[in-house]
């Protein structure tokens, strides 16, 4: 997730890893010599060293902060900007669960927006069975690779060799109601390991990366139900991922259809820049900004 804040407006970006995402906007932003916060939340310190190295150099207006901690923690210090702010979530990351854990997840975050802010979420909405198996299992396996990795890595993180390769098969299962792809670890042979507790018969799955693919229909119940209101969408043109614009507004209201560029040019009023929160040690509880520039590279003026 990302929080964009302009001096006077924060945009916040959940999952930074794939900076391409969100670089357009940047770029724009640039172009109109808007002064602009970026902030973009990982857990991997590794991630956000990378991201911000690559993009600070490139911005005079646009200054990039990398967050490092969790969706809660990300919320918590986004509680203390009292200005406007813009969330961005460009990667199918809510909505991307069965349809009420999936409302349990946006919920708080629809809760804590406020009337002046703004999110934009992106879904994965293709309904194309070949599609997405396609997707999934490409002829260099990397999907498979990608997964058995995880468990190689949860080897280290636990000082213990409980995974081998050699006892699990990795399949991918392709449902439609609703559609989803997930990919399971299936038992080859009994797995016992008795130092971590484990043990699993011949057969036994591990379900992992469940990718859902909801189209705008559904989504917007999943709007609905957390008190948020659409007021734009688009497409891209391979017609498969969509980005919806969402606000809160009274119940009575009818949302019209806004450009990005309305979006950003609702009225705001001024918030401490990021500096002046860090100063203060009210982030460091929450989150360790990881990058930044220097202050006197990101003091300027309108």
């Amino acid at each position: 997730m990302a929080i964009l804040c302009f001096v006077d407006r924060f945009l916040t970006r959940c999952i930074c890893s794939d900076v391409r995402k969100i670089k357009p906007l940047l770029d724009h932003l640039e172009a109109l010599q808007k002064i602009t916060n970026y902030f973009a939340l990982d857990l991997s310190h590794e991630t956000l060293i990378e991201a911000m190295a690559r993009l600070g150099p490139n911005y005079k207006y646009v200054r990039c902060y990398g967050l490092w901690g969790t969706f809660d923690d990300g919320l918590k210090w986004a509680e203390m900007i009292p200005g406007p702010r813009f969330f961005f979530s460009l990667g199918s990351i809510f909505g991307n669960d069965f349809f009420e854990s999936a409302v349990e997840r946006l919920r708080p975050w629809a809760e804590a927006m406020r009337p002046d802010d703004r999110m934009l979420l992106g879904m994965d909405a293709t309904k194309n069975v070949d599609e997405i198996w396609d997707s999934y299992h490409d002829k260099d396996g990397l999907f498979e690779k990608f997964m058995r990795n995880g468990l190689v890595h949860s080897n280290r993180v636990l000082g213990e060799c409980w995974y081998k390769a050699e006892d699990w098969d990795v399949l991918g299962i392709l449902e439609t109601n609703p559609v989803m792809h997930r990919f399971v670890f299936r038992a080859l042979r009994e797995v016992v390991y008795r130092p971590l507790g484990l043990e699993f018969a011949a057969g036994d799955e591990i379900d992992c990366y469940e990718a859902f693919k909801y189209g705008p229909e559904t989504m917007r119940k999943q709007y609905d139900r957390t008190g948020l209101k659409e007021i734009a969408t688009w497409k891209a043109p391979s017609g498969r991922i969509c980005k919806s614009a969402l606000m809160l507004v009274p119940e009575n209201e009818s949302p019209n259809q806004l450009s990005l560029t309305d979006m950003l040019s609702v009225s705001s009023r001024p918030v401490p820049t990021p500096y002046e929160h860090e100063r203060g040690g009210r982030c460091e509880q929450f989150l360790r900004i990881v990058s930044r520039r220097a202050p006197s590279a990101a003091t300027g003026t309108d």
